[in-house]
Order: structure tokens, then C-alpha cells, then sequence
């Protein structure tokens, strides 16, 4: 049973090592990560907290603790990439893009920028990156034609006016 959760804890530390730094992991990571925590879940269990000196338990602890962060930084990337999903999918078509649209527009713009930022990029895939960025283009593109057709529509007015 010792030989068990030695095996056990090598395992979590290997896990560990080989995962990048909070600001960096992905989705890619989730799974590593929630099989990490089970294993420690286990090797706190009633069964095995006899067999754990005091040291290991703080080196899980330890552990634990970094996993968890890891995998709150993860939950946080994704359900900010539901939210970049969920505007892409709101968003009306270009040529149906009214005035009263533009603030639901420029939160959207808001809403991905922020994901784009330094501090959560790095915890998005380069498919999610994509994704978020193809929808940047997609509010940025809406934004233009509200901005073109409000500039074209006062034009067309003077012109009624003068003629």
C-alpha cells in the first residue's frame, strides 16, 4: 500500500513538472490536470493518510494547490471562449446591422479584447486564439459598415437638401 502511493505521488509530481505555468496552460491540459487531482484526492483518502509522512502531505498539498490554480485559470479561458461563441452567434449579419446594434457590438468588441489581453491569452489554444480572433474581425467589421452607413446616410441627406 506504501509502494502504492509512492507510485501514486510520482505520478502527480511528474504531472507537475511536465505541465506549463498557470498563465500558459489550455484546455489541452484540463484532462492531465483533473486526473492529478484525483490522484491526490485518493492519496487523502481515509485508506491511505496513514501511509503519508507529514512532508509528503505538505508536498501535496503543495501540489494540489498549483493544480488547482492551473485548472481555475483553464474553467476561466473557457468560459470566457463560450462568451466569445455566444456573441459570434448573436451578432446579426452585416447587411442587417442596425444603429440600435452598435452597443451589443462595441461590448462585444470589449468582452474579446479583453480575452486577447496578455493576461489571458496565454491560456487559450491556437484554435480558441483563432476563434476569438476571427469573431474580432467579425465585431470590427460591424462596427465599419455601422460607421460607413451612418456617414453614407448623412451624406445622402445633404444631398436630398441641397437638391
Amino acid at each position: 500500500n506504501i509502494e502504492k502511493a509512492e507510485e501514486r505521488m510520482d505520478s502527480v509530481e511528474e504531472t507537475v513538472n511536465s505541465l506549463p505555468e498557470a498563465d500558459k496552460v489550455t484546455s489541452e491540459d484540463k484532462e492531465e490536470i483533473e486526473e492529478a487531482l484525483e490522484i491526490i484526492e485518493d492519496l487523502f483518502a481515509e485508506e491511505n493518510e496513514g501511509n503519508l509522512t507529514e512532508e509528503e502531505k505538505s508536498a501535496i498539498e503543495e501540489q494540489k494547490a498549483d493544480l488547482t490554480e492551473k485548472l481555475e485559470n483553464i474553467e476561466k479561458a473557457e468560459e470566457k471562449m463560450d462568451a466569445v461563441e455566444e456573441i459570434a452567434n448573436s451578432l446579426p449579419e452585416t447587411d442587417k446591422v442596425t444603429s440600435e446594434d452598435k452597443a451589443v457590438i462595441e461590448e462585444a468588441l470589449e468582452i474579446i479584447e479583453e480575452l486577447l489581453s496578455e493576461e489571458n491569452v496565454g491560456n487559450l489554444t491556437e484554435a480558441e486564439k483563432e476563434k476569438v480572433e476571427s469573431a474580432l474581425k467579425q465585431v470590427k467589421d460591424l462596427l465599419d459598415y455601422l460607421i460607413d452607413h451612418n456617414y453614407a446616410s448623412k451624406n445622402s441627406e445633404e444631398t436630398e437638401d441641397e437638391g
